[in-house]
């Protein structure tokens, strides 16, 4: 299971199935049900992305081997609550998810398995929570605390020290402070180089984040280009995130550039991906309809700019503030 957390670390997705697959034959053929939860746990993690239906019927039999333990260890107890908490979030519960994860690290009792990493990659789940819930302030909170915490671990070299400081580019940029942001982005990239990590592959990620922040200081031209290398990266990666997010991004940088057809397109592709997604990325799928908004309203179509902005000014709760 740790060497299955390594590839998920360098986003390896193909050898992280395959060897959560062997996990669970070995466990199943040892009769080893601690085990067994814990890879179980692990695919209903990480498949949540991929079918939202095979990843339930996952976690349902990982929910029941988990229940016959008198006393899991610490990495089943782990597993297990991160996959509880992140299907929580997948049906759209995210304040429930967030009491939960909450309750989960100040309880004593329950806290007490946690090792430090666990804590740390909890936290992580925390404070997407709450950026996805547009708690901004507080994600940043709890990233810094995270940053410290692997700091302190002796892990302030590592790969996932380095995505931690990238989402936290992430976070600043979502509060408007896209110099620095885009400053922090460089610095991740000039220590993976330094530090020889990696390859377009791993770094796929942080590649789409700092296309953002230049789409977001309106250097759209440079964005472009790394947005699409990074596209074509993740259609080979078979990751379709990460596809829906680059286009995202592409058709943001398409609308600087009043590439307005470039732009409908691109948007259309990442919103049909994004819409199929787990409810964490809900927040996707506005910036998506946000986009399709400003086209319309770019290319002179008002009446259709207004059909999209209304029902997501409701969405959002602001319903008095529907454009006539």
């Amino acid at each position: 299971v740790k060497l299955v957390a390594r590839y998920a670390n360098i986003n390896l997705r193909d050898r992280e199935q395959e060897l959560l697959a062997l996990a669970e034959a070995a466990a199943r053929e040892g009769g080893d049900d601690d085990l067994l939860a814990a890879v179980l746990c692990a695919r209903g993690t990480n498949t949540l992305q991929l079918d939202v239906a095979a990843a339930r019927e996952i976690a349902a039999e990982a929910t029941t081997v988990f229940r016959k333990l008198a006393e899991p260890t610490a990495v089943a107890r782990f597993q297990c609550l991160r996959m509880q908490i992140r299907h929580t979030e997948a049906t759209h519960e995210r304040d429930q998810a967030i009491a939960m994860l909450a309750t989960a690290l100040d309880d004593p009792q329950r806290s007490r398995h946690l090792t430090p990493f666990h804590r740390a990659l909890l936290l992580i789940d925390l404070g997407l929570l709450h950026f996805n819930s547009g708690h901004f302030g507080e994600s940043l909170r709890l990233l810094d605390e995270v940053i410290s915490l692997l700091s302190s671990a002796g892990r302030g070299s590592t790969v996932t020290y380095m995505k931690m400081l990238s989402n936290k580019a992430v976070i600043l940029a979502a509060v408007g402070e896209y110099r620095d942001a885009l400053l922090l982005e460089e610095q991740v990239f000039a220590r993976f180089a330094e530090a020889n990590w990696g390859n377009r592959r791993t770094q796929l990620p942080q590649r789409i984040n700092h296309a953002s922040k230049l789409v977001l200081l309106s250097r759209a031209g440079e964005a472009v280009k790394l947005l699409l290398a990074a596209r074509e990266e993740a259609q080979r990666q078979e990751h379709e995130l990460f596809v829906g997010v680059a286009d995202l991004w592409l058709a943001s940088a398409y609308i600087q550039l009043g590439r307005f057809d470039a732009a409908q397109e691109s948007v259309d592709s990442g919103r049909s991906v994004l819409t199929g997604s787990p409810g964490s990325w809900d927040f996707l799928v506005l910036q998506a309809d946000a986009a399709r908004a400003s086209i319309a309203r770019r290319q002179g179509r008002l009446d259709d700019a207004r059909a999209i902005v209304n029902p997501l000014l409701d969405k959002l709760g602001y319903q008095a503030a529907a454009i006539e």
